[in-house]
């Protein structure tokens, strides 16, 4: 009894090292990325008419999503893996988490939309974290970008948190040149 609790316990030990040591490797070079992806800061006090935030790069944006996406499957394989070091036949509960899983789909239709909304919007770089963009009824400087929402800045200060699902056609402000065309009357 006493050395099949050991060779599980060392099993675990070392399945948890590997799985650690993956995470601050990963976790690492995703924050020399993004650190890599920040525009350098200017000297600039004053606010300008679109809140003042720096637009920030695509791996900015990205790469956040991408660490907790990275994390969750780590967590998941590394508790597989330990279930099936102690004996536990994992196929059963593989199974039932895709019959789980298909449930949770239909019952979340919303989600799911916001989800897939989500990710083609990112996918077309529509948007990133510092640009201003107005969506229907609501505009603001996007502060962070999730899966499933985008957060706005208004420029008066409120905080909007819009599920990409209600975003629709977007006009970002920071995309191009802004022209302004008007008359002259000269007498």
């Amino acid at each position: 009894f006493f050395s099949e609790l050991a060779g599980v316990l060392l099993d675990g030990l070392i399945i948890m090292t590997i799985a650690l040591l993956v995470w601050q490797i990963i976790s690492s070079w995703i924050e020399r990325k993004i650190q890599e992806s920040l525009p350098e800061e200017e000297d600039s006090s004053e606010d300008d008419e679109w809140g003042g935030a720096a637009a920030r790069g695509r791996a900015y944006t990205l790469l956040p999503m991408i660490r907790k996406f990275i994390g969750t499957i780590l967590v998941v394989m590394v508790t597989l893996t330990l279930l099936s070091s102690m004996g536990v036949d994992i196929g059963p509960l593989l199974a039932g988490a895709g019959v789980v899983g298909l449930a949770i789909g239909f019952g979340a239709q919303k989600l799911v939309s916001d989800m897939f909304s989500g990710f083609f919007y990112l996918l077309d770089d529509a948007f990133r974290v510092g640009e201003y963009l107005s969506a229907g009824s609501v505009s603001g400087t996007v502060e962070s970008i999730s899966l499933r929402n985008v957060m706005l800045r208004h420029h008066r200060g409120m905080l909007q948190i819009v599920p990409h699902s209600e975003l629709g056609a977007i006009t970002n402000f920071m995309r191009g040149g802004i022209i302004v065309k008007f008359n002259l009357d000269f007498p």
